[in-house]
């Protein structure tokens, strides 16, 4: 089963986001801040981040560019859920190499068929 670990403090959008992950069969953490989302992520290696990237105790970036210097850590594949529509932000994500940026509110469908595809295409790599 694949794991999942959400990165946002508004515990109304984990706990949705995050019921509606289980209902799909996947493993699910939550965090609410970067330091969590660190802890979290050193414990239990999830398949894909998604997080917000403002949030407490860093950001979203600090969060990605931590998992970048972390041995390990490298190729997990992450998706930005966030207010911030600038597209400055956008294309500075694009650059850390999100596969997926995606504006609250978010549609449900859009963002499942995102994380299907990151994790169907990570199956079929680590079976290389």
């Amino acid at each position: 089963m694949k794991r999942i670990l959400i990165v946002d403090d508004d515990k109304d959008i984990t706990s949705l986001l995050a019921l509606q992950l289980t209902n799909e069969k996947y493993e699910v953490d939550v965090a609410e801040d970067a330091i969590q989302a660190t802890r979290h992520m050193r414990k239990s290696k999830p398949d894909l981040l998604i997080l917000d990237i403002s949030i407490p105790a860093g950001s979203g970036f600090t969060v990605v560019e931590s998992l970048r210097t972390t041995p390990g850590f490298f190729g997990i594949p992450f998706i930005f859920l966030t207010k911030t529509a600038d597209p400055k932000v956008m294309e500075q994500a694009k650059k850390l190499g999100a596969k997926g940026y995606l504006v609250k509110p978010y549609d449900l469908q859009e963002l499942l068929k995102v994380v299907r595809s990151i994790l169907a295409l990570r199956i079929d790599q680590t079976d290389m």
